[in-house]
């Protein structure tokens, strides 16, 4: 099990961090990811929070990532007032995704919401730093902190400190999930 502290960011930046990124990190990879984000149909883990936002206290993916498939579990963690703080996350490497996918359907699952993403990685000191271009939604970057033995506070005060020594205050932070933001705009108009 891995914890998994990071933070997404938006900005009008972005050639400027990418430029950065280009000079300082060392580059990773450049992959075409889907991700299949699976729900029970009776108990379902999906729930809309208080201000209607689709949330989940275990995110059950598959990635299909340039051929390789990846069965994930990531169990939130959140603070008093329900707010994410990280995740707990499981993985494991599957060898046939249509058959996963029908042992999960088989089982009552369903696939819930799918997500398409280019992604581009780097990596500088502790740091991974993804830049993704998910369909429907647009680009963001991903700050994740390789070294998870801080505790949440202190490495999301890393994670910021390091974001703000490149775009100054010149960037959004993303509270949800691709999912979740995926499930807003395509629900906008129900």
């Amino acid at each position: 099990m891995a914890r998994e502290i990071e933070l997404r960011i938006q900005t009008p930046k972005e050639k400027l961090f990418l430029d950065w990124l280009g000079k300082n990190a060392a580059f990773k990879s450049d992959i075409l990811q889907t991700d299949y984000y699976l729900d029970r149909i009776e108990n379902p883990y999906f729930y809309f929070d208080d201000c209607h936002k689709l949330q989940s206290d275990y995110w059950l993916r598959i990635r299909s990532n340039n051929g390789i498939y990846i069965l994930c579990l990531k169990i939130v963690h959140r603070d008093e007032n329900e707010n994410y703080l990280y995740s707990d996350e499981y993985e494991t490497k599957i060898s046939d995704l249509e058959n996963t996918l029908k042992i999960y359907e088989n089982l009552g699952y369903y696939k819930a919401i799918t997500v398409k993403k280019h992604r581009r990685e780097w990596v500088y000191k502790d740091f991974i730093v993804a830049y993704d271009s998910i369909e429907h939604l647009g680009n963001f970057f991903e700050i994740e902190l390789k070294s998870g033995n801080l505790s949440y506070e202190n490495g999301k005060n890393k994670i910021e400190k390091f974001i703000s020594s490149i775009l100054n205050e010149e960037f959004t932070l993303s509270k949800e999930g691709y999912p979740s933001l995926l499930y807003s705009l395509t629900n906008s108009n129900v």
